[in-house]
């Protein structure tokens, strides 16, 4: 096999690994915010509850 074409298959691969690993920590990132406004939501209910 070509050196030169292993070298591209491994820069694609690493690309669309690393694209992917980004991709995954920018929806846990999502979920983590989407998480803390519930928290606070909760919280935030629950303080009112605890006024009433």
């Amino acid at each position: 096999m070509n050196i030169k074409w292993l070298n591209l298959v491994d820069e694609h691969l690493a690309k669309r690994t690393y694209g992917f690993i980004a991709e995954r920590e920018n929806l846990l990132q999502k979920l983590l915010e989407i998480f803390a406004r519930l928290l606070s939501r909760v919280k935030a209910s629950k303080v009112i509850l605890d006024i009433m």
